[in-house]
C-alpha cells in the first residue's frame, strides 16, 4: 500500500500568501531598480578554496555551489521544518514498508536549451550520481538503498524507484544540492554548460573568473527579477569584505565575519548585515586512518580539552551556540546530544593511556578561508596546551586550501553548512563516503543510520539518529565546538536576500532583487 505526500493546508496557504506578498513587494521596489554599477544585477562575492577550478557539474566535487539554486531545479525542497516539499515533481507515495516510490513529473518545465523536462531526465541523474565515475558525495546518501536497475520510467510524467533496502528518508534525500536534475544524455557537458530548470542561465564561464548568468524567461515559476546574476571568487575572508566596501559586489554568499569586519560592514555608508541563526559547524577534522588519531583515546582527549563557551564568545562574539562535537542542526528536530564538558585531567589520562604521558606534539593546518579558522585555531592551541597538546599551527593560502588539506592532512580546519540529520550523518560519516574527511569507520554507527533509514515509525528513527549522534561525538574524528550564525553582508539596495534560517543556507535567486 502507498502512502502519499501530504502537504499542511494552512501551511501551504502561508507560503503561498508570504510568496505572493514578497514578490509583490519586491516588484514594486525595483520597478525602477537597478544598482549603481548599472544594469538590473546582483554581484556576488564568494570564496573559493579550490585555485579557480570550479565548475557547473551540482553532482561533481568542484561545484560551483553558490550557483546551484540558480541554474537547477531539484525533485524536492526543505522547508524551514527540515521537511521535502515538491519543487520538479507535483507529488510523490511510498510503500507502507519505505522499498517503493513513485513521483509525479511536473509538465510545465523546461531546461535552459528548450528541451522539456521528463521522467528520464530525473532518472539519468539519479544513475549518474550513483556512477562511481562521477565521484559524487550523492552517492553515499543514495546507493545504501539504491541501485541504477532500481530507476524506471514507465511514461514521460512517472518515475519509480524499486528500492533494494528501505528508506522512509529518501524525499529529503533528493533535495540535497548534488541531486540538481539536469537533461538526460548531457552528463560530460555540464561542468561546462549549466544547463539546468533554474530561474538563471549560463552566459560566461571564463577559467577562475566571475561567472554570469542571465534571467531564464522561461523559468517555469515566472521570470526571476533580476537581469543577472555575477559570481566571482575572492579567496581571502577579509578581501571579499573590502570588495563589498568599495561596491565591487553587492553580496558575500553566506559568509561569516570577523568582529572587525562586522564592525566595519556596519558603519559603512550603503551596506548591512543580516544576521541568520544557523546550523553552519566549524570542525577540527582528526585523520583516523593515521596515527596518533587512528587511536580513539587520542580523538577523545583531543575533544576533552576544548572549553565551547570560551570559543563561542572569543571566536564568534557570542553569534552561535555550542555543538558539543555534534554536526545535527540545533533546530533539528531530530537532534540529540549530551553536553561537552572541558575535563583537563581526563585528556591527561587519555594520552597517558594512549602513551603520550609526556604529551604529544601535533600541527594543525589552517587558512584565512573564513574568518574564523585562524582565530579558533589560536584558541584550540591555547586550550589544548593545558593538556600538554603542543600544536603548530601551518598556514596555507586560501585558495590553495582544500587542495593541500581535505583528506591528506592529519588535523586541519573545515566547516560545513547546515544539513538535515539523515543526510548530515551519511554524508560526512558513513564509511566510505567521498566526504568522509576524517576517514572515520564505524560498523555500528553504520547499521544505525542504515536501520534509520528504514524505519518508517518516527520515534523509533529519532531514537536511532540519537544514539548515531552520541556514538559520533564519542568516537568519531570530528571536533565540532560551535555553530556559527551566518553574517550575511550586503549593499543596502538589494532585497528579499533570506533573513531565515534554512536547513541548507541557499538564498532564493527567483525573488531576489535590488530596490
Amino acid at each position: 500500500m502507498f502512502q502519499p505526500f501530504k502537504t499542511d493546508p494552512s501551511r501551504r496557504q502561508f507560503l503561498q500568501l508570504a510568496a505572493i506578498a514578497g514578490v509583490s513587494a519586491g516588484i514594486a521596489a525595483c520597478s525602477v531598480g537597478g544598482s549603481s554599477h548599472g544594469g538590473n544585477t546582483v554581484r556576488v562575492g564568494f570564496g573559493s578554496t579550490r585555485g579557480g577550478a570550479f565548475n557547473l557539474d551540482p553532482a561533481g566535487p568542484n561545484r560551483l555551489y553558490e550557483a546551484l539554486a540558480a541554474l537547477y531545479g531539484y525533485v524536492a525542497v526543505l522547508d524551514d521544518r527540515y521537511q521535502p516539499q515538491p519543487d520538479l515533481v507535483t507529488d510523490w507515495t511510498m510503500s507502507t514498508d519505505a522499498t517503493r516510490w513513485s513521483f509525479e513529473v511536473r509538465g510545465n518545465v523546461g531546461f535552459h536549451d528548450g528541451r522539456r523536462l521528463t521522467s528520464s531526465d530525473i532518472a539519468y541523474t539519479l544513475k549518474r550520481v550513483l556512477d562511481p565515475a562521477t565521484g559524487s558525495a550523492g552517492a553515499s546518501l543514495l546507493s545504501p538503498s539504491l541501485d541504477p536497475s532500481g530507476v524506471t520510467t514507465p511514461d514521460p510524467r512517472t518515475l519509480r524507484l524499486e528500492l533494494k533496502a528501505p528508506n522512509s528518508n529518501l524525499a529529503a534525500t533528493l533535495a540535497s544540492y548534488q541531486f540538481g536534475i539536469i537533461a538526460d544524455g548531457s552528463g560530460s557537458e555540464i561542468a561546462k554548460t549549466g544547463i539546468g530548470t533554474g530561474p538563471f542561465k549560463l552566459e560566461k564561464f571564463p577559467p577562475g573568473g566571475t561567472v554570469v548568468l542571465s534571467r531564464s524567461d522561461s523559468y517555469w515559476k515566472g521570470p526571476a527579477l533580476l537581469e543577472e546574476l555575477h559570481f566571482t571568487p575572492i579567496a581571502d575572508a577579509g578581501a571579499r569584505v573590502n570588495a563589498l566596501l568599495a561596491n565591487q559586489v553587492d553580496l558575500l554568499y553566506s559568509d561569516s565575519l570577523a568582529p572587525a569586519d562586522l564592525a566595519r560592514v556596519q558603519a559603512a555608508s550603503g551596506c548591512r548585515v543580516v544576521r541568520v541563526p544557523s546550523g553552519t559547524w566549524d570542525v577540527i577534522v582528526m585523520n583516523c586512518a593515521a596515527a596518533p588519531f587512528s587511536d580513539v583515546r587520542v580523538r577523545q582527549a583531543f575533544k576533552a580539552v576544548v572549553d565551547q563557551q570560551q570559543m563561542l564568545d572569543v571566536v564568534l562574539s557570542g553569534h552561535g551556540r555550542v555543538a558539543d562535537n555534534n554536526p545535527v542542526a540545533f533546530n533539528d528536530p531530530l537532534r540529540a546530544s549530551a553536553p561537552s564538558i572541558r575535563n583537563i585531567p581526563r585528556a591527561k589520562q587519555l594520552l597517558a593511556e594512549a602513551g603520550y604521558p609526556n604529551g604529544i606534539d601535533v600541527t594543525l593546518d589552517v587558512a584565512p578561508y573564513t574568518p574564523t579558522f585562524l582565530p579558533l585555531a589560536q584558541a584550540y592551541q591555547q586550550q589544548a596546551a593545558e593538556a600538554g597538546i603542543r600544536i603548530t599551527l601551518r598556514q596555507h593560502s586560501a585558495d590553495n586550501y582544500v587542495a593541500e588539506t581535505f583528506g591528506k592532512a592529519n588535523l586541519y580546519l573545515d566547516y560545513w553548512g547546515p544539513r538535515p540529520a539523515a543526510q548530515v550523518l551519511n554524508e560526512v560519516f558513513f564509511t566510505g563516503s567521498v566526504s568522509n574527511e576524517s576517514h572515520w569507520s564505524n560498523s555500528e554507527f553504520d547499521n544505525l543510520l542504515n536501520q534509520a533509514r528504514a524505519t518508517t515509525d518516527p520515534a523509533g528513527q529519532k531514537t536511532l539518529y540519537a544514539q548515531a549522534q552520541r556514538m559520533l561525538a564519542d568516537d568519531g574524528g570530528a571536533i565540532i565546538p560551535v555553530f556559527e550564525d551566518i553574517g550575511r553582508a550586503v549593499r543596502t539596495n538589494v532585497v528579499n536576500f533570506p533573513g531565515k534560517n534554512q536547513p541548507d543556507a541557499r538564498p532564493d535567486y527567483h525573488t531576489l532583487a535590488l530596490s
